[in-house]
């Protein structure tokens, strides 16, 4: 059964803030940055999952007319994670909702690297360049392990 998943990556007007969530679950991204979202409910669209996973979690209320679909990843079989972008001075309010901390963090991609999860400088990257189409990429693993290698 296929698992669907959303996340956004929310960014002030200038483009010099992003929110960003740090994760205590699952194991593979403890303590790493990662866009705010989660899972889709059952018959839900995934822009109405950001809306209601960017409020549960960052305590900000947006419209989907604020989120904006940059593409998807999926592993076959597993998963699909649904990507969206926003820009708004409303992520100045940001605050943690759940034991998970949401804070606003400078854009600063090399830093990102290496606290991030894997993808998130490249999906940083692409929701800045308004140049970037949107994009659906489909990823193979051998081994489990290669999602719990970080």
């Amino acid at each position: 059964m296929v698992q669907n998943y959303v996340v956004g990556l929310a960014f002030d007007k200038p483009a010099q803030k992003v929110a960003l969530i740090e994760k205590r679950r699952p194991i593979w991204q403890v303590g790493k940055l990662n866009g705010v979202g989660g899972k889709l409910e059952f018959g839900e669209l995934p822009v109405d999952a950001m809306v209601r996973e960017f409020y549960e979690e960052a305590g900000v209320i947006t419209e989907t007319t604020d989120w904006h679909y940059m593409g998807s990843l999926s592993r076959p079989n597993d998963f699909k994670l649904y990507v969206f972008r926003m820009f708004s001075d409303d992520v100045h309010e940001v605050s943690s909702q759940t034991d998970e901390v949401v804070s606003l963090y400078n854009v600063d991609l090399n830093r990102f690297m290496e606290t991030g999860v894997a993808n998130l400088a490249w999906l940083l990257a692409a929701a800045l360049d308004p140049t970037c189409a949107t994009f659906k990429l489909g990823v193979e693993y051998d081994k489990e392990s290669d999602l719990t290698q970080e």
